[in-house]
Parts: structure tokens; C-alpha cells; sequence
């Protein structure tokens, strides 16, 4: 008795090659239009129901290590030449060796109109998930820029935000996504990514969580708009305490107990950020800005890993003019620079373009591009 149905497909189809079928010149041609069948196959949320003359061969889902596999061009052509179709999928799976004991792995490959073999492609990679889905080799970090992309959140300051603060990962997963031709150089979608995304997007969505994508878009980037001012939350609880309140960014760093931090993670696609003491009190900040999230992640991350601030006084003098910290006597205390040194560098970044001569950053909130 078969599981619920979930769809039912008329198609052409080999039920049993060699896996090393990865092209089909393994066979002859005359013997490849022998093996081809035709028939109605059905796709439950637990098997694979694939007509055999007056009964089912059923394959669990379970056994199918890998679907969407790419057929070389010549094997495409032969699928062409003998059943009429282009569009192909292949699925692997897992069986009993007819010698011995272990299993080996046999292919299904299955022919038909475009539309049947994309929608059985969709609902495979929903039943199975997108990790046995080998029709692109995506990490779940490429998966997830690929979807920010598609959503309109280009920014590098959400982005890298999102990414946990590690700009390295970011960077490798914008190449993966080039390499895949997915998209372009200036982050947008291509034909492919589009049409992926189209099929799959959904699925993707649901790895990130439901309504991850929201509070993103409410971010503010930090894009030089005048007027709109981060709303920032603190949260500190410990035990059955619990306090709550909202901080200007300026003082957020003075909420921080930075000589006892045992950890420091951004979390909620990057828009919280979480900091747990050596005395067992968690603090929790949250922020519409993420060069705010940003900056008190580096500065807490390098507190807890007692990386002194002066070998890298640029760097940590920039994370506090974006918080709002501009005085150098306090730039000096929390930074344990000579302020004579904190206005060395700060000169030098006037002289750079980097901040004006009220130690204002200028606006830097590019797209992800080419030079990422």
C-alpha cells in the first residue's frame, strides 16, 4: 500500500544502469533505445514507485544518495536521438550487490517534457533536501547569499554581518556563486541563478528560518541617510534577572564587561549580537545598524582573545567613530592607546579620506561587487 501521494509523472525511463553510466556510451545505441520504458511513475513522501509490467519496484528514498547529477553532451545527445526528450534527471541509489553481501550504486535515468522533469527535480529536492541535490555543488553559506541576493539585500555591511563577521566566508561563498554563474560580478542574479531560485527558493528559505529575511530589510546599512538614527536594545539577564532598555550608540560599548567576556556570536542572521561573561551573565544587543553590530562584535571578539587593541589601533579606532565614540580622551581609555598616538592615526585617516576632520566616517556602504 503505498504513503501519500505526492505527484504523478509520465515518463520515459532506464530503471537500472550502472553508475558508471556517467555517459552512455557504455552502451550501444541500438541497445539503449531496448532499455528505455515508458510509464507512469509515482512519487510518495517516503518511496519512488516505478512500474515493473503488472507490479510496482518501489526504492526508498532513503536509499537515493544523490539526484540531478549533469549527463556529458554526447550522453545528451543519445538520450535525444532515442526517446525525443532533452531534459533528463538522473537519480543514484543505493542496492544489494548481485555478488556478495555490500551495496553498490545504480542509476535511474529518467527522460520527459521539461516541465515534468523540473517539477519531479522540485519535489525530490524537497523530500530529500538541497544537500543531496547535485545539480549545483552549493555550500549552505552559498545557498543562503544566493537567496540574500535574490531578496534585494546586496549590501557588505549586512552581508558580512549576516556571515557571522567573517569576511573571508563571504568572500568565498561570492566566488562560489560566480564560478556557478549564478551571478554577476555586481552581485545580481543571472538567467541560472534566477531560474534556480524560482525552483528552489522556498527550500532555501526554510534553512534560513521562516521570516529571516525581514528584519534584514529593515536594516539600515549605513548608507549616509540624515536623519535616521539605530535603535539599539540591551538585554542582561543572569539567573532570574533580567534587565532591558534601549542605548545610544555612543554608550553601547559601556554595557559591555569587556575583561570578562567568555564568548562572543552574532546570531539571528546577524542581527543580534550575544555575549556571555565568566560569571555566567548574558547580554544581548541588538541594532538596525550593522556597522554597529559590527564594530562592538570586533572590539569584543578581540577582548576575548586578549588581542591588545593597539596592535591594531586603526581598525579599532574606526569601530568606535561608528559607534559615535569621537572623543580622543575616551578613544584613549577604552583603547589603552596615548591619546597623542589615537590623534596620529586619526589625522592620518583625515588625510586619507577615510573620516572628515570631525572624525566622522565617511559614508561606505558599497554593494558586494567585483573587488570582494
Amino acid at each position: 500500500m503505498m504513503n501519500k501521494e505526492i505527484h504523478r509523472y509520465d515518463l520515459t525511463y532506464i530503471p537500472d544502469a550502472p553508475y558508471i553510466v556517467a555517459g552512455l556510451y557504455f552502451f550501444k545505441k541500438s541497445d539503449i533505445q531496448d532499455l528505455w520504458r515508458k510509464g507512469t511513475i509515482v512519487l510518495t513522501d517516503t518511496e519512488l514507485w516505478l512500474p515493473e509490467e503488472d507490479q510496482w519496484n518501489i526504492l526508498p528514498l532513503t536509499a537515493i544518495e544523490m539526484f540531478g547529477r549533469t549527463l556529458p553532451t554526447s550522453s545528451l545527445r543519445d538520450v535525444h536521438d532515442t526517446t525525443g526528450y532533452t531534459s533528463v534527471l538522473v537519480v543514484d541509489y543505493k542496492k544489494q550487490s548481485s555478488f556478495g553481501t555490500h551495496e553498490v550504486i545504480s542509476t535511474i535515468l529518467f527522460a520527459g517534457e521539461n516541465v515534468t522533469i523540473m517539477e519531479m527535480r522540485v519535489q525530490l529536492a524537497r523530500l530529500l533536501g538541497l544537500s543531496r541535490y547535485a545539480e549545483l555543488n552549493l555550500t549552505e553559506d552559498d545557498r543562503k547569499l544566493l537567496y540574500l541576493l535574490s531578496e534585494g539585500i546586496k549590501k557588505k555591511a549586512i552581508l558580512v554581518m549576516v556571515f557571522g563577521g567573517d569576511k573571508e566566508k563571504l568572500r568565498k561563498s561570492f566566488n562560489n556563486l560566480k564560478k556557478a554563474e549564478l551571478c554577476t560580478k555586481s552581485a545580481d542574479l543571472t538567467s541560472k541563478g534566477r531560474d534556480f531560485i524560482a525552483r528552489l527558493g522556498r527550500m532555501i528559505e526554510g534553512e534560513l528560518g521562516e521570516d529571516a529575511i525581514a528584519p534584514l530589510k529593515g536594516l539600515d546599512p549605513g548608507d549616509g541617510n540624515e536623519g535616521r538614527e539605530a535603535v539599539n536594545t540591551v538585554s542582561w539577564s543572569s539567573g532570574k534577572s533580567y534587565m532591558v532598555g534601549r542605548v545610544e550608540a555612543e554608550l553601547l560599548w559601556q554595557h559591555i564587561p569587556f575583561p570578562v567576556v567568555a564568548d562572543v556570536k552574532l546570531s539571528d542572521m546577524g542581527t543580534q549580537l550575544r555575549i556571555t561573561t565568566t560569571y555566567g551573565a548574558t547580554i544581548r544587543i541588538k541594532s538596525t545598524s550593522p556597522p554597529v553590530l559590527m564594530s562592538l562584535f570586533d572590539l569584543t571578539q578581540a577582548a576575548r582573545e586578549k588581542i591588545p587593541y593597539a596592535s591594531e589601533p586603526t581598525k579599532h579606532i574606526t569601530n568606535l567613530l561608528a559607534l559615535g565614540v569621537r572623543d580622543t580622551t575616551i578613544i584613549s581609555d577604552i583603547l589603552k592607546i596615548t591619546e597623542s598616538n589615537v590623534k596620529k592615526e586619526l589625522d592620518q585617516m583625515v588625510s586619507e579620506g577615510v573620516v572628515n576632520r570631525k572624525y566622522e566616517l565617511m559614508a561606505d556602504a558599497g554593494d558586494l561587487d567585483e573587488t570582494d
